[in-house]
């Protein structure tokens, strides 16, 4: 329902008990095997190219954006990059406790608004191995750093993320620093609400003629499952005053979505709410993950055991799609904030901006895998840390390599047609 903050999860004290502790200390460290920090991966075995037939559905713009820039092919090919790190982690990942992950955090799923920042857009959060999520990351930082020309600030911005997500597992309560870029992105390009309606409704293409008839009935169920969150809400806010079909995105651009604008708390124009309502995505093809049977109960879990950025409506929807009355809670719905804001590689200034980024983000995901309370620590999660922090570097530096080298022959094929 709205964004609410699960008391009882702050009082359990973490995913792992004191045993599994134990035993993780034994596996890891077994005699007669390698040291699983000191283990190289022996390269990535999983091609990391996308999908032919999903290239060919992309509109033409973003087809040659995926051909000109490796990051933004980066970020279309998240499930084949998480189907070559549970390779990469193979022999060790029985050993590894399920954690609540984003399941694709990068540098421009970084956001904030008025009064928030941090990771957002949780579309393929799921529970798995932490490792997955610090390799994802830490790959976006170098591959950002590269498209920047900040090479050389790679190993400092590497070592402050894992400073961050250290730092939370020893002692969950001080939210670092504000990062320099937010406060002057910020306070460099205000937003009305005038001016955020308009380009809301810009984004919203026609719709598919079969989704007439389920707009009522959308407005219908989302005032009903509202009211039982917060019952006094005026008569007329969830009607619908204009919807469309919406294509943005680059890892989730072929993902089925739709905007809506609706009346708000009052008849006032400038106090009208924007929502989207998006099918979850399917990430049955990465095998070292556990997904859930309702895929978009595990995008609104996940906000709500990571995500910083306070949303007013999330919420799981029933089956709403017309063609598929029998498939489960696939599609979830969330408010925009007329002050959120994505940050774009673009928008630093400098290297130092990206490594105090870099430092919130490791913090963050450190808090929000080991879910344990402000004021305490995760000794599972600083085990664990030690244990591998040193194979995930490996890991990042081999399949960045890798992707590097499918991105350049996809460019080049692309190139040659």
């Amino acid at each position: 329902m709205a964004r609410r903050h699960d008391a009882s999860r702050c009082g359990r004290s973490s995913l792992a008990s004191a045993a599994l502790v134990t035993a993780l200390t034994v596996a890891l460290a077994a005699p007669g095997t390698t040291p699983a920090a000191q283990a190289g991966p022996d390269g990535a075995t999983v091609r990391l190219v996308p999908d032919d037939d999903a290239v060919r559905r992309l509109a033409p713009d973003l087809q040659a954006r995926l051909a000109s820039d490796a990051y933004v092919y980066f970020r279309f090919i998240n499930v084949p990059w998480e189907r070559a790190a549970c390779e990469q982690f193979r022999d060790v990942l029985p050993s590894l406790p399920p954690v609540h992950l984003h399941g694709d955090p990068h540098l421009e799923q970084y956001a904030f608004t008025a009064t928030g920042r941090g990771l957002d857009d949780f579309d393929d959060s799921s529970t798995g191995p932490f490792v997955l999520d610090l390799t994802r990351f830490v790959a976006s930082v170098r591959l950002a750093l590269r498209a920047r020309g900040w090479n050389d600030a790679a190993p400092r911005a590497i070592d402050a993320f894992f400073e961050g997500y250290r730092a939370a597992l020893v002692d969950a309560a001080p939210l670092p620093p504000e990062p320099t870029a937010i406060a002057r992105l910020r306070a460099s390009r205000p937003r009305s609400p005038e001016a955020f309606l308009a380009w809301a409704e810009s984004l919203m293409l026609p719709l598919d003629p079969a989704y007439g008839p389920w707009l009522p009935h959308l407005a219908e169920t989302v005032d009903a499952l509202a009211r039982r969150a917060r019952p006094g809400l005026p008569a007329g806010y969830f009607r619908i005053k204009k919807a469309g079909r919406l294509t943005m995105g680059v890892g989730s651009a072929l993902t089925t979505k739709a905007l809506l604008r609706f009346e708000g708390p009052t008849s006032r124009e400038d106090d009208d709410v924007v929502v989207e309502a998006k099918h979850a995505s399917d990430l049955r093809g990465v095998p070292c993950l556990t997904v859930a049977p309702s895929p978009a109960f595990r995008v609104v879990t996940g906000a709500e055991h990571i995500g910083r950025l306070q949303h007013e409506w999330l919420m799981v929807l029933p089956r709403l799609d017309p063609a598929r009355r029998t498939e489960p809670e696939s599609w979830w719905l969330r408010s925009w904030d007329a002050t959120y804001r994505e940050v774009d590689i673009a928008d630093y200034v400098s290297a130092e901006e990206l490594v105090e980024v870099a430092r919130d983000v490791g913090w963050q995901l450190g808090r929000g895998h080991f879910g344990h309370p402000p004021g305490s620590g995760a000794p599972e999660g600083r085990i664990l840390l030690e244990a591998l922090e040193g194979r995930i570097r490996h890991v990042v530096d081999a399949q960045t390599a890798r992707l590097l080298a499918d991105w350049a022959a996809f460019a080049a094929a692309r190139a040659g047609r």
